[in-house]
């Protein structure tokens, strides 16, 4: 049974109920990640512990921008910025909310951090997770201890995404966020999709996208959360189209989040 941690369903209005006891968040194409009711669903999952980044190292993120009103020898000023990225609980949240059936089966080719898995558990889902840093893993494992209290434990699997996603069990629902090329380092591991040229890694994407498609059940979701990204030379990469052509090409269109 999913548990309710924040906001209480409207029950005598049922479907009557508003928008927001319905869908948690209002169900738009655009999703304002800064409003008030965002911001408190955050913070709420926040105080229960979440930490996300533990298992990765700190400014993992290298990005590239060009400053528009800026120029340095005549041309624009570029700005490179730093950090290591976290995945939103709210929207992790929402997505098994309003695309998976209660009580159903997750599978996440590229778990990375502890958000999803534990999210999943305190609403009651299973989850199947594969990431290739040992050291994640454990701290995965160390935090579904340290928050979650009887929920069932989420599964992360130690291994290669691109061979390990033929174990995933039937899913009623696929969500990820892969890593975007190299814009993350995450080990040295020559197998790990972040230390691949552009054309490896998409070759490795590929291979995944297709074992979600064999795991899927009919009439079932996937969502990989995504952006484009731009390179160290300040080019975007394509990343987006690219992912998109890998899902079509499988006959699986599934759900594309553009989340900024």
């Amino acid at each position: 049974m999913k548990q309710k941690l924040f906001f209480e369903v409207d029950e005598k209005n049922g479907k009557q109920g508003s928008i927001r006891n319905r869908f948690l968040i209002s169900p738009f194409s655009i999703l304002d990640t800064k409003s008030g009711d965002w911001r408190k669903r955050r913070n709420n999952w926040k105080d229960l512990g979440l930490k996300s980044d533990e298992g990765r190292g700190e400014e993992l993120v290298f990005s590239v921008s060009f400053d528009k009103y800026g120029t340095t020898k005549g041309k624009p000023r570029k700005q490179i910025t730093q950090g290591t990225s976290v995945f939103d609980p709210v929207l992790c949240e929402l997505m098994y909310t309003w695309f998976c059936p209660a009580g159903g089966q997750v599978v996440d080719p590229f778990c990375g951090g502890s958000v999803r898995g534990i999210v999943a558990a305190m609403l009651g889902y299973s989850y199947w997770g594969i990431d290739i840093r040992e050291e994640q893993v454990t701290a995965n494992r160390k935090q579904y201890a340290e928050i979650c209290d009887g929920q069932k434990e989420p599964e992360w699997i130690l291994g290669d995404s691109t061979v390990k996603i033929k174990d995933a069990p039937r899913a009623d629902f696929v969500l990820s966020c892969p890593p975007y090329g190299d814009l993350e380092k995450y080990s040295d591991n020559p197998k790990d999709l972040s230390n691949m040229s552009y054309e490896n890694f998409m070759a490795g994407m590929k291979k995944v996208i297709q074992g979600c498609y064999d795991c899927l059940k009919r009439n079932s979701f996937a969502c990989f959360v995504i952006s484009d990204y731009r390179d160290k030379s300040g080019n975007y990469s394509g990343f987006m189209p690219d992912t998109i052509n890998a899902f079509k090409a499988e006959g699986l269109p599934g759900i594309m989040i553009l989340y900024l």
